[in-house]
């Protein structure tokens, strides 16, 4: 089976540097299950909350947390305490490297290290199952994703949006996401909040995970009949790509867009066939 074409694009917001970007993304590698008949790809971003302190380090470390556990809706809970263990561990290094470089927490700080920080998570799993037909092996390939909070993902086949998740309003980006926080006491009930897809996809399908900011444009630019896919198809770079930070940079000073961190994660189904 041919690899996954996937391209990440992000920028943070205008006026911050690379270091103040406070988005996450984490794409796994192609794993073969040799004990069973199936392989899995993983992938996740998370939009981390300013307001928070250690946004951008929670981000990263749910991000990666998903992708490498790769959490059911039955394993949920069981990944929630697992990351919630790791965070103070990811707490005690930061801690550590504040003393060691002479900057310790001051005390105006430390209201918002035990507030905790907040974050906006999707990930996406596809799982491949061989199969015999006609003579050949095929794969099967299926897709689940998980949501909390205001990340988007979509999934589009033959120039049309076959699925849009965990929303498809713009006007539902209005509201106050619900986020996972690194603080326990705030996560009361969150298991609750957090949605689940599920699906199938063809060669050729191309699914987009974007973060809030980008999701409000691509939204309203399906609200007006438009086909805002083809926009995000256009950029052939990665990372900072110039042409697309020029892109959003227009799009800020127009207001057609939030002046938030923006992350894409663009993914190309192959062909599946052996």
């Amino acid at each position: 089976m041919r690899p996954f074409t996937t391209d990440i694009f992000w920028l943070p917001k205008a006026g911050n540097t690379t270091a103040e970007y406070e988005d996450a993304h984490f794409v796994g590698k192609w794993k073969k299950r040799f004990t069973q008949p199936r392989a899995r790809l993983a992938l996740a971003i998370a939009d981390g909350a300013t307001e928070g302190m250690l946004s951008r380090q929670w981000a990263n470390l749910l991000v990666r947390r998903y992708v490498r556990h790769l959490p059911g809706p039955e394993h949920l809970e069981d990944w929630l305490s697992g990351t919630l263990r790791a965070w103070q561990y990811e707490k005690g290094h930061y801690l550590q490297q504040r003393e060691r470089n002479n900057k310790p927490v001051q005390w105006y700080e430390e209201p918002g290290l035990e507030a905790g920080a907040f974050a906006a998570l999707l990930g996406l799993v596809f799982d491949v199952r061989d199969a015999e037909r006609d003579g050949t092996r095929r794969g099967l390939l299926s897709w689940q994703a998980v949501s909390i909070g205001d990340c988007f993902l979509v999934q589009e086949r033959n120039g049309d949006c076959s699925c849009m998740f965990p929303f498809d309003e713009s006007s539902a980006l209005n509201n106050r996401p619900y986020l996972l926080s690194s603080n326990p006491a705030r996560n009361r009930g969150i298991a609750e909040r957090f949605m689940f897809a599920a699906g199938k996809a063809s060669a050729g399908d191309r699914f987009y995970l974007m973060t809030d900011a980008l999701a409000g444009w691509f939204l309203r630019e399906c609200e007006r009949g438009a086909a805002p896919w083809l926009v995000l198809d256009s950029f052939r770079g990665a990372g900072a790509d110039p042409e697309f930070v020029e892109w959003i940079e227009t799009l800020r000073v127009a207001r057609e867009i939030r002046n938030d961190d923006v992350t894409l994660v663009r993914l190309e189904v192959p062909e599946l066939a052996d």
